[in-house]
Parts: C-alpha cells; structure tokens; sequence
C-alpha cells in the first residue's frame, strides 16, 4: 500500500464529525449484519437503522465493518480511521480501499478519492467496483471522460449487478443533462430490470425517471411518488428532478422541489445547499443564509457550502444603489445595483446607465416589460463572482443571469485588455428577457445564442466577432445539429466546444433574422413559453423538420462565413508577418501585409488585429489622417484595445472632431473605467461640447478615483455644476478645491463669479 493511504486520516483531523450519511452502495458491502441495518435504512425506517448501525459500530469485530456503520451515522472522521485501521490489517484487501474512496467521493474529496481508487485497481486490476467509483468521481467532476469510462465499463458481460445497476445510473443521469432522452429512457429500463431481477433498492431508479419525464414534458409526480413508496425518507426522489429544473432554468419549481426533499429528508445536506443556491439566485439572501448554514452543520466537507457562506460575508462591504432613486408612487426602481463599496462611485455611473438603455432596447425587440426590478451584482473579486454562481471557484465565466439577477465581473476582477465589462452586461441581461419571455422554458443554447446575437447587433460592441480559435475549430468540427446544440454547452466533447456552440447559437439567429425575420425569433420564443421542445418549435415556426433547418442553416454558414475558417492559415500567416515586418521598422511592406490580411477578415479586431499593425506603421510613417481612419475602422467594428482608442482619441482632439473623440472615450469606459486621466479627458471634451450633465458625471468619477491633484479635480465639479446652474453646490465644490491648494487661480476666479452671481455664503 502507498504512503498516500496511510496518511489519508489527517484530511479529517481538523473537521466536524459529522458528513453525508452513507448513500446506496448496491452490494459494494456484503455483510450479513450490515445489511440487515442497510435494509432497514433502505426501507426508510430511520430510527430503527441508526440504533442497528450504532449497535454494530462498537460490537463489530472487522474495523471496516464499524467504517462502514460509522459513516452511516454520519461520522467521516471515525469512518476515516476505521478503514485506516482495517487497510493496515488487510494491506492486500482491495475492496476496503474502494470503500475508502467512496467515503472520499461521498465528502467530496475527489482527488483523494480517485487515488485510493487507483491504489485498489494496482492490488487487482478486475476491482470493477473501484471502476465504477473512478466513472463516478469523472463525472461528478464534469469531465468528458467519465461518459467514456461508465460506457466502456457497461460493455463488460460480469459485471456484478449492482456495478451495472448504479453505473447505469449515473450514465442516465449524464443522458438526462445532455437532453439525450432516449438513451436516457433506454439505461434506466435495463435499470430497473436489473434492480428488479436482483432485489436492489429502485428508489434512485424511480427518481431518475421523474428527471426524465420532467426533461421530456411529462408527468413526473407519479414516478416521485413510486421512488417514496420504495423509501419514504428518500430526499433524492425529489432532489434528482429538482436538478434537472434547475439546469434548464425553471428556478421557482427548483426551489419548491429542493424544500421537498429536505421536508422528506431533513439531513438532505446537499438538498440545503442546493436550495440555499436557489434562494440567491432570486435574491433571498436570508433564506439562502439560512439552508447554507444548515448545510454546513451536517457537511463541513463540502467546498461548496463553505465557499458560499464565505462569499456572503462579503456582502457586507457591498452597497445597493436603485435607478431611477425616486421612480414614483407604486412604481419600482429599473434596475438595483449591488456594487463593492470601494468601486461604487466609478461603477454606478456606467453600468446604471447601460443596464437601462439594455432594458428599454431588449424591451422593445422582445415585446416583454419587465415585471421586477433587475438586480445587478458586479463582483471585484472574481472567484467571488463564480462561488456566487456555481458554489467552487476556477471556472472562467464572466457573467451569468437567473432571471431578475445579472452577476458578473467587475473590471478589476479581470487582468488584460480583453475583458469588455459592457458587451458582458448586455449579454446577461438579454438572458433576463428570454428566461423570462419564455416562462423560463428555453433551452441552453437559444438563450445563449440570443445573447450572442444582441451583443452583435444591439450591444455597445457592433458586428459579429468570432475569435481566431473559433474559427479553427469550425474549420475542424462539424456543427451540432440544432436539437442536440445543449450537449455542446452541457456535456462538451472537445476543449473548445462550449464557446463554439456559443457561437453557433449566435449564428441561428443571425440566420433566422437575415433568411427570414426578427418574427422567427419571437416566434421560437413563444413556442418555448408554450412548452415545445426544440424539434416541435422548429416544426410549428419554421414549417420544416429539424433536419431541413439544420440543411439550410449549414448552406447560410458556407455561404457567409466558412471562408473565414479555409483561410484562416493564410490570414494568420500575413498578420504575423506584418507584425515582424513592424519589429524590423520596414513600415511600407507591414501596411501592405496587414492591409491583405484586414481584406481576407475585416471583422478581426481581437488584440492582434491587423489593423493595429496597419496603424502603427502608418504612425510611424507621420500619416495621421490615415492613421486615424484606421484606427476609427477598428473601433467602428467593434474593436476595444485600450491603447489604441486613447490614441484616436487624441488624435482626434488634436484635429477638433470633439463629437467623435468623446464617442471613443465613452467606448474606453466600457472597457476600463478606472482610469483617471480618461474621466478627466472626456470631461473636459464634453464641456467643450456644452455637455455640463454628462461631463460632471466623469468630473465626479475622477475625483472618486483619487487623484493627485485633488484641488483640479474639486474645480472642474465645481465648474460643471456652474454651467448647469446648480451655484450653491459649485460654491462648496470650489472652495473644496482652494482648501486643498488656496493660490489655485482658477478656482479664485471661479469663486468670485459665484459670490456675484448672488450665492449666499456659509
């Protein structure tokens, strides 16, 4: 045996004695005395079993017997030492070291786990319980192998029943996410014949069934009720649909489903974090306090639950600002804002003012008023932002929406210049109004391929962007078809599957737009509110089979955009040789090259773009008009590199096309509003403009970011308020600026101007 398992105690040295009672095991156990207690636990008679457990935890003569009863009262710790104590006295007893990974798995250890596993599989490679465990641990990680792994492990002809029983299980479940439905029908039939032929409990296999029924737009309630019948203390039963309501989006019945299991099964933990997840994603945050701390008391183990609890504490640096602030008698606020304190007064501005003029678009295209405020949460800590959305930290989201709540990154969450905060929001909130439109009935891929399109035709970004390594996967993969398009973004098969379908997404409906009409749209919509799935939405709106869609689809594709990924080596090749043709200052011959390549992929305005090449060559051949024309190209098309728009900015500036200059630095701001001499640039250009309101917007904002020369700042508020006749306060603001710097001229004649036009003084 390794040395890893003879330490494995010291993971559970430091936590509570309490975890995750012991789940079905499917004859993994073979005791005569456990079992009697497992029947007992299986039958739901809960009393009766833990005084059986308790009776075998002290009197048991094999220490992985008292494991066993221990970790079926919930003690992980004292589980933990007894199957220690009992690999040391059968160091060659592979299958006490599987059960000592399922204790692993059960506490959400999965590394430790999947490592016992594999010292099991060393001491006799035809352990197929140890398999199972390790297609198990694959899966809960979300990791594209474990399909593979549990199918190869299906294949094998002596499998012990209760091996292919739970394996068949977990596959199922992996089908039900994935919206495969048939093979999802077709494994828990041979389920249930197997559970059946062999007297294993078939509660799980009921409960997954309900998930397939509520998945497929059938009558669950009946398959719960057969999976109580066979447990009455079954949580699952309620808790394994509840997931399958959440993933796609159905949240009040989410909650409603998760209060029911732990109604069923009051030491449900991961019902009580699932259900305390639910009541944050609508905005519950006591109640979601609440069902996370009882989690946490039955399931210190849990990352989850810890991870969550902990996010939370940081709320209370947070502040929540509503627009409009008085919005009138009976009326609600348009949007609520929970922003960071030490980032509010920058940030509120901005994402107030785009969040707004989102709804009103979104409003009109979609014809849905919203009937709630929308609430937008922008974090600074990005790990923050994703244990609020999914629990763990390390995924790469930006943002995410469940209905009335958007969260998202704040700019500073993100390193780089690739993070544009705006076209995010934008994005979320279009989820609103198709979670929302849709009576939260729409699939994965049309909420997100919706948003994808609004970014490009609506969004603060214009123009369909697809980055270079989408178009080498195009180039490689064949598109989904539309009605299985979810398992790219549930269950991907490659790395770059999910923003592929992503884009693919985007791309529908850009053809259902420009083949057709916007009504295709609105019609698909409302197909999903009314409870078609995508084949029957498609057949009804589009007059056509799936089939025939996806046949047109991919005719519109090769059209329109196929050449982009053919040529994408070319393309590559010309913007990296005019890139090296920059660094050897031959200016003439990297314009040419960067000009080829801009004509083979005129929308690529990613941080390599050529057009940046183009500019810089031309900057450096003093050709500032056409410099200027295009870097204004690059920025018309959606490009967002911070450096460059500063530079047209000024350039612009230099040359008075003020109106165009302060477009461009409004566009900076979405991508950086933290940086001062933007704020003060852009103030000072719409003063020139006679733009007082929204130049004291950006006057204010510096000065919030703290500058140096403070007594500058206060005296362009105060100058901003002046213009817009609001005297008493341009007085404070100025005197403001001489208390920090009282021989500052400006500011002295700014005050004189104010105290003769009548101000009174202090």
């Amino acid at each position: 045996m390794k040395l890893f398992a003879a330490m494995l105690t010291i993971v559970f040295g430091v936590a509570s004695q309490t975890a995750m009672a012991r789940d079905y095991h499917y004859g993994a156990v073979s005791n005569p005395d456990l079992m009697k207690c497992d029947a007992l636990q299986w039958r739901g008679e809960i009393d009766a079993a833990r005084q059986c457990y308790q009776t075998l935890s002290t009197s048991a003569a094999d220490p992985a017997n008292k494991a066993e009863a221990w970790w079926a009262l919930g003690d992980a710790k004292r589980a933990n030492e007894f199957f220690k104590t009992a690999s040391k006295q059968q160091p060659s007893n592979s299958m006490i070291l599987t059960r000592w990974g399922d204790l692993f798995t059960a506490t959400h250890q999965y590394a430790e786990a999947q490592k016992l596993y594999s010292e099991a599989l060393a001491l006799d490679n035809q352990n197929v319980w140890a398999d199972l465990g390790t297609g198990i641990v694959l899966s809960n990680s979300h990791d594209p192998a474990g399909k593979l792994y549990l199918s190869a492990l299906l294949e094998q002809e002596d499998l012990p029943n209760g091996v292919r029983l739970k394996a068949q299980l977990v596959a199922a479940l992996s089908a039900i996410e994935a919206e495969e439905l048939k093979i999802a029908e077709d494994l828990l039939q041979q389920a249930e014949s197997v559970a059946n032929d062999h007297d294993l409990p078939q509660a799980e296999v009921y409960a997954l069934k309900a998930a397939l029924a509520l998945r497929a737009g059938e009558p669950h309630q009946p398959w719960i009720d057969k999976s109580l019948a066979d447990n009455p203390a079954y949580g699952n039963a309620y808790a394994i649909p509840a997931h399958i309501y959440m993933i796609t989006f159905r949240y009040d019945e989410t909650g409603q489903l998760y209060q029911k299991a732990v109604d069923v099964q009051p030491d449900h933990w991961t019902a009580h974090l699932e259900l305390g997840a639910n009541h944050l994603r609508q905005n519950r945050g006591k109640a979601a306090r609440e069902h996370y701390e009882i989690a946490y008391s039955g399931d210190p183990f849990n990352p989850a639950i810890v991870n969550s609890l902990r996010m939370m504490d940081t709320y209370d640096t947070f502040e929540v600002l509503n627009f409009p602030e008085n919005p009138g008698e009976k009326k609600l606020p348009i949007v609520s804002l929970r922003l960071d304190s030490k980032e509010a007064d920058i940030l509120a501005p901005y994402v107030a003012r785009l969040s707004q003029q989102a709804i009103a678009t979104l409003s009109e295209r979609y014809q849905y008023t919203l009937s709630n405020t929308a609430t937008v949460e922008v974090y600074p800590n990005h790990e923050d932002f994703i244990v609020r959305t999914l629990g763990m930290p390390g995924m790469a989201l930006l943002g995410v929406a469940f209905g009335d709540v958007v969260a998202m990154d704040s700019p500073t969450a993100q390193a780089g210049n690739d993070y544009h905060w705006g076209t995010t929001l934008w994005h979320e909130i279009a989820h609103i109004f198709t979670l929302k439109a849709s009576g939260h009935n729409v699939p994965r891929w049309f909420t997100e391929g919706i948003s994808v399109f609004e970014e490009w035709r609506t969004g603060p970004l214009p123009g369909i962007r697809i980055p270079n390594h989408v178009w080498q996967s195009l180039g490689e993969h064949e598109f989904l078809p539309i009605a299985e398009l979810d398992s790219g973004f549930i269950r991907p098969e490659y790395d770059n599957q999910v923003i592929v379908s992503y884009m693919q997404g985007g791309l529908i409906c850009e053809f259902l737009e420009t083949q057709y009409s916007f009504d295709k749209l609105l019609g698909i919509l409302t197909a999903y509110r009314d409870g078609l799935n995508t084949s029957q939405a498609i057949e009804k709106v589009m007059q056509m089979s799936t089939e025939q869609f996806d046949k047109e689809f991919q005719e519109f594709y090769a059209a329109n955009f196929a050449k982009f990924a053919e040529q994408l080596p070319e393309f590559n090749e010309l913007r990296s040789g005019a890139e090296k043709l920059i660094q050897e200052e031959q200016w003439q011959e990297a314009e040419k090259l960067a000009d080829q390549a801009i004509a083979m992929m005129p929308n690529y305005v990613a941080a390599d773009s050529p057009y940046l090449t183009k500019a810089l060559a031309q900057n450096n051949q003093d050709q500032i008009d056409q410099e200027i024309a295009t870097l204004k190209t690059f920025w018309q098309r959606g490009g967002y590199q911070k450096a460059p728009l500063l530079r047209l900015a000024e350039h612009m500036l230099e040359q008075e096309q003020t109106t165009e200059a302060a477009a461009v630095l409004q566009a900076y701001n979405l991508v950086d509003p933290f940086n001062l001499e933007v704020h003060q640039l852009l103030g000072d250009t719409l003063i020139l403009q006679g733009n007082a309101a929204d130049a004291l917007v950006e006057y204010e904002v510096a000065l919030a970011l703290k500058p140096l020369d403070k007594a500058a700042a206060w005296y362009r508020v105060a100058k901003a308020n002046q213009q817009l006749g609001n005297l008493e306060p341009a007085r404070r603001q100025v005197l403001q600026a001489l208390d920090v710097a009282p021989h500052f001229r400006p500011a002295q004649k700014l005050l004189r101007t104010l105290l003769s036009s009548g101000t009174t003084q202090e």
